[in-house]
């Protein structure tokens, strides 16, 4: 075994012991050495893009740890970039089903209902991972676009509020809402967010774009 799968092992073992929702390894019986070999074979096929063969190694290791939630997570992974939605959906459901605050898979499941238009259950699962860790700036963005692609901009702009609160320079917090009061031709207020935005990071381009439309507009 090389000296790079030997600390690929070492970190995958590390990961899954310390992941969030995950039973301490004392819990359940140690996988056998074969398990982490084999994971370390799928990991580096999936850092080269070979998403069959990592598929097929990481279906090796969990007929040998058929107890890890962190496998069927990572195999859902790879059955999103393959494109075989519905698969990678149900594994990640059976994980939560039984890992309920396991918070990796409850934000991959929230992006897969994303990406299949579900977005209120995207929103729900979303929601779950801030009652779990509220400092997870990027599920507040997400909640938010979700409900903005929803039409429901109240809702919306109370999600990024409650970002700002715990985390006042977050700059995209404060570029979507000036984005939903400029969509909802409020555009004092989205004037007043842009330069927000402007003053934490000089360099956004959008946010000088947004404010030259809505000079144009207001004349």
């Amino acid at each position: 075994m090389t000296i790079r799968l030997s600390l690929i092992i070492a970190a995958i073992f590390l990961a899954s012991c310390n992941a969030q929702g995950i039973r301490a390894a004392k819990d359940r019986p140690e996988p056998p050495e074969r398990a982490y070999y084999e994971y370390a074979i799928g990991y580096e096929a999936e850092l080269s893009g070979d998403w069959e063969e990592a598929l097929k190694h990481y279906a090796e290791a969990l007929k040998l740890d058929p107890e890890s939630s962190y496998l069927k997570v990572q195999m859902s992974t790879v059955y999103l970039r393959m494109g075989r939605i519905g698969e990678a959906i149900n594994t990640v459901e059976d994980v939560i089903r039984k890992e309920p605050d396991y918070v990796h898979a409850l934000k991959l499941l929230g992006q897969l209902y994303s990406s299949q238009k579900r977005l209120d259950d995207a929103i729900a699962m979303y929601e779950r991972v801030l009652k779990i860790d509220p400092s997870q700036e990027e599920v507040y963005l997400f909640i938010g676009a979700a409900y903005i692609s929803k039409q429901k901009y109240e809702d919306s702009v109370r999600i990024f509020e409650s970002l700002l609160k715990i985390k006042p320079d977050s700059v995209m917090a404060l570029y979507y809402i000036g984005a939903v009061y400029m969509d909802t031709k409020d555009y004092d207020k989205a004037v007043e967010y842009f330069k927000k935005v402007i003053d934490f990071r000089p360099n956004f381009e959008s946010a000088y774009f947004n404010l030259g439309v809505i000079s144009e507009i207001k004349g």
